[in-house]
């Protein structure tokens, strides 16, 4: 299929999609996108606010709030379960500073580190880190599941700050878009910005794929020995696809393969390289990586970041190690994935 119907498709599934759209004119990617209730008094009988059930009002003491302690009886006294902010009853967002009470207090269940530690989430159950040298590379993609994790944890504002550079700063929610209630586990997550990519890739202890060596690439070093991501898929530049020289139609999920949607990472035994143990590197999802524009002439969210790999939605010429793709920082779509690197 020609690189033009390419695009009709992917314009198509991303009439969802948020975020800056920016493609760089001949980018060589092909696609072309540059009741009322009764009032009672809280002491849970009928009625009359003394507490003695007897439904009648006034019995004699004549006191607003009597003091005699009863729980809700309206005295305002310290611990009396009404509920008043910083009564010392110690309910959950009571303001008055104790651990535990919702306020950002340390020890109120709030993430200050990485998978694994207090109140952080337990590490993902993978893809596990293929060894290609000096570095290891995902085996697939990051999945629903994998992500779900992420999503069910509360970070610090400090912590967020260690998860994501600077040009972050403008993020501040990590649902992806048309995030469903059940997601199927296996999938790659998709609908993320290279910001999402970023902060899930450090909350796991790794970063997402730039220089061999850590770090980011340059956004310019598009076909080098440099590039974590490129090297992988190329097996050290020796090949244009993951699985070989020329591209085969029916290796990996791409249009011509005429699946037509997203399919589990890792289930297309032909779509492995360029390392051994390596899967999805061509076609399924975009995948972001660590090399952006430093434009400051834009905003940061709109700087162009690298994406690679094409996608379900990509022909040949768009699938191939080498394609030149980028979009802003806070492009989302529903074939735009992740996977992870780790320096070793």
């Amino acid at each position: 299929m020609s690189a033009c119907s390419d695009d009709l498709q992917e314009a198509e599934a991303g009439a969802d999609s948020s975020g800056t759209a920016t493609e760089t004119a001949g980018d060589g990617d092909g696609d072309g996108e540059s009741g009322t209730a009764d009032q009672g008094d809280g002491d849970g009988d009928p009625g009359d606010g003394d507490g003695d059930g007897d439904g009648d009002t006034g019995d004699g003491d004549g006191d607003t709030g009597d003091g005699d302690g009863d729980t809700g009886d309206g005295d305002g006294d310290t611990g009396d379960g009404d509920g008043d902010t910083g009564d010392g009853d110690g309910d959950t967002g009571d303001g008055d500073g104790d651990m535990g009470d919702g306020d950002g207090d340390t020890g109120d269940g709030v993430c200050e580190a990485g998978c694994g530690t207090p109140n952080c989430g337990d590490c993902p159950d993978g893809p596990i880190g293929v060894d290609v040298g000096s570095y290891a590379i995902d085996a697939t993609e990051i999945t629903n599941a994998q992500y779900g994790q992420f999503l069910d944890v509360e970070f610090s504002e400090a912590y967020l700050e260690v998860l994501m550079p600077p040009s972050c700063d403008w993020k501040s929610d990590f649902t992806p878009d048309d995030w469903p209630f059940d997601p199927e586990a296996n999938l790659p997550v998709v609908g993320v910005d290279w910001c999402d990519a970023t902060a899930f890739c450090a909350w796991t202890g790794k970063s997402l794929c730039g220089e061999v060596g850590g770090g980011p690439d340059d956004l310019q070093d598009l076909q080098t020995p440099n590039n974590q991501w490129f090297r992988a898929c190329t097996q050290g530049l020796i090949k244009n696809y993951p699985y070989g020289l020329i591209y085969d139609d029916t290796s990996c999920n791409t249009i011509d393969a005429g699946f037509g949607e997203l399919t589990e990472v890792g289930t297309l035994p032909d779509c492995e390289g360029g390392y051994p143990g390596v899967f999805d590197m061509s076609g399924n999802v975009w995948e972001w990586t660590n090399a952006c524009d430093d434009d400051d002439m834009l905003p940061a969210n709109e700087q162009n970041c690298r994406r690679r790999g094409g996608s379900y939605f990509s022909d040949g010429p768009t699938s191939r190690c080498s394609i030149d793709s980028v979009r802003a920082r806070d492009y989302r779509n529903n074939n735009h994935g992740f996977r992870c690197c780790e320096t070793l």
